[in-house]
């Protein structure tokens, strides 16, 4: 569920929602953390407009329809008698093919998001990463999602 508040100059504050966020494939949890503004010029050419997007990915209780990996999806703004936000998909990481990341990890007895790393520099996202903040940046030079992550290193037990 997504709801929002509105802080109008005066002080005064205005609820809105809440909305069911319409991931494809029932994807919601791929983006939950956190909401931030894409830029106007970037939101016209690649999301048909849409300025806000949902994110940042990793995992959360019962991680199958999380993205295993940093997440970005934009959304309309929500309006008014609309029950449903539909995502559009920027970035996201399915279980098969997990974001890359140091293999600075082992991981002991988790039957889930549980690949052990090919060496110190090759290893996957595992179920004790996660993100839940995230910035879009814009320069002259182009744009880039930086996602601020937590990567679990050591040992790794679901215990």
């Amino acid at each position: 569920m997504l709801g929002a508040t509105r802080l109008s100059d005066d002080g005064t504050l205005t609820h809105s929602g809440p909305w069911h966020v319409a991931a494809p494939g029932g994807l919601y949890k791929s983006y939950w953390g956190g909401v931030l503004t894409l830029p106007r010029a970037f939101a016209d050419r690649y999301t048909g407009g849409k300025t806000l997007a949902l994110g940042f990915g990793g995992y959360y209780s019962i991680c199958g329809p999380a993205s295993r990996g940093p997440a970005l999806g934009a959304i309309p703004d929500p309006s008014a008698g609309q029950t449903s936000v539909p995502v559009t998909a920027l970035l996201y990481h399915p279980h098969q093919t997990p974001a890359p990341r140091d293999g600075d990890y082992f991981n002991a007895n988790c039957g889930f998001w549980s690949d052990q790393p090919v060496g110190l520099t090759q290893g996957v996202w595992t179920y004790d990463d996660w993100c839940r903040a995230g910035a879009f940046v814009e320069t002259e030079a182009g744009q880039a999602d930086v996602a601020f992550v937590r990567l679990g290193t050591g040992r790794l037990g679901y215990d």
